[in-house]
């Protein structure tokens, strides 16, 4: 008898996990969280101790360029990019001297090349001179 309540208190817990899993996603911590399943994060650092995080989807073809045009209408936040389209002529908020990471990797080039994937962090940080 003891066997069998085991069994079927196995049997419920699995049920339970598996439909916890279908509907709120895999745990926290993995690459696909329940919120970032599709979406990059994008942070950024003015280096005085304002920090703004955003986080929208990612389509195919999305570039740095569209994640921050993005970050800046969401959070009203003003920017504007030299022809070069590169982080040596960004400014933003009126700060001009940025460095730009996706996934912890420095970015040269043109912004507006760098492809952005589902899960991608994009961080613009002020580089002090």
């Amino acid at each position: 008898m003891v066997r069998r309540d085991f069994l079927i208190l196995a049997l419920v817990l699995a049920t339970a996990f598996a439909f916890f899993l279908s509907v709120f996603g895999p745990p926290i911590g993995t690459r696909e969280t329940i919120l970032g399943r599709n979406n990059a994060r994008v942070t950024i650092d003015f280096g005085n101790g304002t920090v703004r995080v955003f986080e929208g989807p990612v389509l195919a073809g999305t570039t740095i360029l569209h994640v921050l045009r993005a970050s800046a209408k969401t959070g009203r936040i003003s920017f504007d990019l030299s022809p070069a389209m590169d982080a040596s002529g960004l400014r933003i908020g009126g700060v001009q001297s940025w460095a730009v990471w996706l996934n912890n990797v420095w970015v040269a080039g043109p912004l507006q090349y760098q492809l952005v994937s589902r899960g991608d962090s994009i961080l613009f940080r002020y580089a002090k001179n």
